[in-house]
């Protein structure tokens, strides 16, 4: 323990404590992510055309979950690690915050698509067998690895995330204790070897594929990319902090150069097995520079109290994202029709609709996530 130095048992404010603290550098990712998600569902409910470098921007915002994924291995692989260093890791603990955290505000989602849709298709749901097949696979949370058609698919992002919170504390726990100096290099090893293997079995005629390709292995790598980034912060965090300007510097390049790449190719990608590498490959590079460089160098910003609050509601925004979309259309399309050649016209829709899904989600969170949270707190408390 003692060759990361970084860890003080005395000082719950230390590296070893970082991630127990509510962090705004990263709400303000966060709250980013989710809106770049909702400009990508958005633009593209109204086909926006992609003439312009603001159009495209918002369709580069289906990169938004690339930032989420990196995200969360950024913040669980980071507990996970610095709660192993620190001796104080559980398995059950982990397992009990993250299923009272996701699995009943997903659970109660998936019930309130299936009540919508039983409404609109007048009781046919039970008729329609790629629906109930659907809203199986979502249950199991298997959706990633069929063809998902609940609010278009967008909850695969979940089942990736939910299959790497499975997996992800043993490894962790594993290279930890047996190969810990070596631990970033490992998880390297397991998205190179991911490639590796996608390469000689990747089937460019079998759409399935790509889709393979883009969403399991794109999540995986942006997971672990988040992890390797924790891992760095928390082993070289003295270091890093106490480094000049030149790396700061060279992180901001990084991330613009990374970023900009991306935003530069997206709009031509095909699919291939290189179309898909140019799908996550920049991205998970660019945010994960990004992530380590709010880490080492907070910093203050203007209204977050709301950055917080929209991070806070995140998780709930996404769920609900997709059906605020479809019921503004019913609800507000008639006095404020969308003109897909204005982008001013764009954002003041789209300012109603952020407002909207803010509101809708902010009632749910206080009707579901938030007792189900309170209901985990009793629960660990007691374990401890």
């Amino acid at each position: 323990m003692r060759s990361l130095c970084v860890f003080s048992m005395k000082d719950d404010n230390a590296a070893g404590r970082y991630f127990k603290r509510r962090l705004p550098e990263l709400d303000l990712l966060r709250a980013a992510a989710i809106i770049l998600v909702m400009l990508f569902h958005f633009a593209g409910s109204y086909h926006m055309p992609k003439d312009s470098y603001a159009v495209r921007f918002f369709f580069w915002g289906k990169h938004g979950v690339d930032l989420f994924f990196v995200l969360s291995g950024f913040l669980i692989g980071g507990q996970i690690i610095e709660d192993s260093l620190r001796g104080s890791f559980s398995f059950t603990t982990f397992y009990i915050k993250r299923f009272w955290r996701i699995f009943p505000p997903y659970y109660f989602a998936i019930l309130v698509f299936f009540l919508v849709y039983l409404y609109a298709s007048r009781g046919g749901v039970f008729q329609n067998s790629a629906i109930l097949n659907d809203i199986y696979a979502h249950l199991l949370y298997f959706q990633n690895y069929s063809s998902p058609v609940m609010y278009g698919g967008v909850y695969w992002s979940l089942a990736v995330e939910e299959q790497f919170y499975i997996l992800i504390p043993a490894l962790l726990y594993l290279l930890i204790r047996y190969a810990r100096k070596a631990l970033a290099l490992g998880l390297l090893s397991v998205i190179v070897s991911a490639l590796v293997i996608t390469f000689f079995l990747y089937d460019d005629s079998n759409e399935w594929w790509y889709f393979f390709m883009d969403h399991n292995i794109r999540g995986l790598s942006c997971l672990l990319s988040g992890v390797i980034t924790a891992f760095v912060f928390l082993t070289w965090r003295e270091r890093l902090e106490r480094a000049s300007g030149v790396l700061k510097i060279a992180l901001v390049l990084i991330t613009i150069a990374a970023l900009g790449a991306s935003y530069a190719y997206d709009a031509g990608l095909e699919m291939s097995w290189r179309g898909s590498l140019w799908e996550f490959i920049p991205t998970s590079v660019g945010f994960s520079s990004l992530m380590l460089f709010v880490s080492i160098n907070p910093f203050s910003f203007p209204f977050r109290r709301a950055v917080g609050g929209i991070a806070k509601l995140s998780y709930t925004m996404y769920l609900y994202h997709v059906l605020a979309a479809i019921l503004l259309r019913y609800i507000v399309a008639s006095w404020f029709p969308i003109n897909p050649g204005s982008v001013l016209n764009f954002l003041t829709a789209f300012l109603i609709y952020f407002i909207f899904v803010a509101v809708l989600s902010g009632v749910i969170y206080w009707i579901v996530d938030r007792p189900c949270m309170d209901l985990r707190k009793r629960i660990v408390s007691r374990r401890a």
